[in-house]
Protein backbone atom coordinates (compact mmCIF):
# COMPACT_ATOMS: atom_id res chain seq x y z
CA UNK A 1 0.00 0.00 0.00
CA UNK A 2 1.35 3.41 -0.95
CA UNK A 3 1.76 6.10 1.66
CA UNK A 4 0.09 9.45 1.18
CA UNK A 5 3.45 11.11 0.43
CA UNK A 6 4.26 8.48 -2.22
CA UNK A 7 0.83 8.88 -3.78
CA UNK A 8 1.30 12.65 -3.94
CA UNK A 9 4.70 12.20 -5.64
CA UNK A 10 3.27 9.89 -8.30
CA UNK A 11 0.32 12.22 -8.96
CA UNK A 12 2.67 15.20 -9.38
CA UNK A 13 4.93 13.09 -11.63
CA UNK A 14 1.97 12.01 -13.78
CA UNK A 15 0.64 15.55 -14.19
CA UNK A 16 4.14 16.86 -14.94
CA UNK A 17 4.72 14.21 -17.60
CA UNK A 18 1.25 14.82 -19.03
CA UNK A 19 2.06 18.51 -19.43
CA UNK A 20 5.55 17.94 -20.81
CA UNK A 21 4.58 15.23 -23.28
CA UNK A 22 0.93 15.95 -24.00
CA UNK A 23 1.14 19.68 -24.60
CA UNK A 24 2.78 19.12 -28.00
CA UNK A 25 -0.38 17.47 -29.29
CA UNK A 26 -2.51 20.57 -28.74
CA UNK A 27 -2.99 22.81 -31.76
CA UNK A 28 -0.60 25.78 -31.77
CA UNK A 29 -2.19 29.11 -30.93
CA UNK A 30 -1.16 32.63 -31.82
CA UNK A 31 2.35 32.84 -33.19
CA UNK A 32 3.58 29.70 -31.42
CA UNK A 33 5.01 27.01 -33.68
CA UNK A 34 4.72 23.25 -33.01
CA UNK A 35 8.27 23.29 -31.64
CA UNK A 36 7.27 26.18 -29.42
CA UNK A 37 4.39 24.09 -28.09
CA UNK A 38 6.87 21.37 -27.08
CA UNK A 39 9.07 23.85 -25.23
CA UNK A 40 6.01 25.52 -23.67
CA UNK A 41 4.81 22.13 -22.40
CA UNK A 42 8.20 21.40 -20.83
CA UNK A 43 8.15 24.85 -19.26
CA UNK A 44 4.62 24.42 -17.85
CA UNK A 45 5.41 20.93 -16.55
CA UNK A 46 8.55 22.15 -14.79
CA UNK A 47 6.73 25.15 -13.30
CA UNK A 48 3.92 22.91 -12.06
CA UNK A 49 6.35 20.50 -10.38
CA UNK A 50 8.31 23.38 -8.84
CA UNK A 51 5.12 24.87 -7.42
CA UNK A 52 4.30 21.49 -5.91
CA UNK A 53 7.71 21.44 -4.21
CA UNK A 54 9.49 18.96 -6.47
CA UNK A 55 12.61 20.89 -7.45
CA UNK A 56 15.45 18.53 -8.31
CA UNK A 57 13.92 15.74 -10.37
CA UNK A 58 11.66 18.13 -12.28
CA UNK A 59 14.63 20.28 -13.38
CA UNK A 60 16.50 17.17 -14.51
CA UNK A 61 13.39 15.94 -16.31
CA UNK A 62 13.06 19.31 -18.10
CA UNK A 63 16.67 19.03 -19.33
CA UNK A 64 16.04 15.47 -20.52
CA UNK A 65 12.77 16.38 -22.26
CA UNK A 66 14.37 19.31 -24.08
CA UNK A 67 17.10 16.95 -25.24
CA UNK A 68 14.57 14.34 -26.36
CA UNK A 69 12.71 17.02 -28.35
CA UNK A 70 15.97 17.89 -30.12
CA UNK A 71 16.77 21.23 -28.49
CA UNK A 72 20.44 20.53 -27.76
CA UNK A 73 21.86 17.69 -25.74
CA UNK A 74 21.86 17.36 -21.98
CA UNK A 75 25.46 18.59 -21.67
CA UNK A 76 25.01 21.76 -23.79
CA UNK A 77 21.73 22.61 -22.08
CA UNK A 78 23.25 22.16 -18.64
CA UNK A 79 26.39 24.11 -19.50
CA UNK A 80 24.35 26.99 -20.91
CA UNK A 81 22.47 27.15 -17.63
CA UNK A 82 25.36 26.79 -15.19
CA UNK A 83 28.21 28.03 -17.37
CA UNK A 84 27.32 31.72 -17.46
CA UNK A 85 29.14 34.36 -15.46
CA UNK A 86 25.98 35.70 -13.83
CA UNK A 87 24.98 32.28 -12.52
CA UNK A 88 28.48 31.73 -11.17
CA UNK A 89 28.43 35.09 -9.40
CA UNK A 90 24.99 34.39 -7.92
CA UNK A 91 26.01 30.95 -6.64
CA UNK A 92 29.26 32.34 -5.21
CA UNK A 93 27.42 35.18 -3.49
CA UNK A 94 24.90 32.79 -1.99
CA UNK A 95 27.65 30.48 -0.75
CA UNK A 96 29.58 33.36 0.83
CA UNK A 97 26.39 34.68 2.45
CA UNK A 98 25.53 31.22 3.76
CA UNK A 99 29.05 30.75 5.17
CA UNK A 100 28.94 34.15 6.89
CA UNK A 101 25.51 33.37 8.35
CA UNK A 102 26.63 29.97 9.65
CA UNK A 103 29.71 31.57 11.28
CA UNK A 104 27.49 34.09 13.06
CA UNK A 105 29.21 37.11 11.54
CA UNK A 106 26.05 38.34 9.84
CA UNK A 107 24.16 38.52 13.15
CA UNK A 108 27.02 40.40 14.80
CA UNK A 109 27.24 42.93 11.97
CA UNK A 110 23.47 43.43 11.93
CA UNK A 111 23.35 43.97 15.71
CA UNK A 112 26.30 46.38 15.58
CA UNK A 113 24.81 48.52 12.82
CA UNK A 114 21.18 48.58 13.96
CA UNK A 115 21.99 49.29 17.62
CA UNK A 116 24.57 51.99 16.91
CA UNK A 117 23.89 55.53 18.11
CA UNK A 118 23.49 56.97 14.62
CA UNK A 119 20.78 54.42 13.75
CA UNK A 120 18.61 55.66 16.65
CA UNK A 121 18.31 59.22 15.31
CA UNK A 122 15.05 58.58 13.49
CA UNK A 123 12.96 56.09 11.56
CA UNK A 124 14.55 56.90 8.19
CA UNK A 125 18.04 56.51 9.58
CA UNK A 126 17.00 53.17 11.10
CA UNK A 127 15.64 52.14 7.69
CA UNK A 128 18.99 53.13 6.17
CA UNK A 129 20.74 51.02 8.82
CA UNK A 130 18.61 48.02 7.87
CA UNK A 131 19.42 48.65 4.21
CA UNK A 132 23.15 48.84 4.95
CA UNK A 133 22.93 45.68 7.02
Amino acid sequence: MLKEKDTRFYVVLAITLALMVGFQFLPPFGDITPDGMKVFGVFLGAIFAWIMGEIIWSAVLAFVMLSIYGFGGIAPNLSSFVGGQITGMMVTGMLVGYALKKCGIISEIAMKITTSSWARKGPWVLALAFFVT
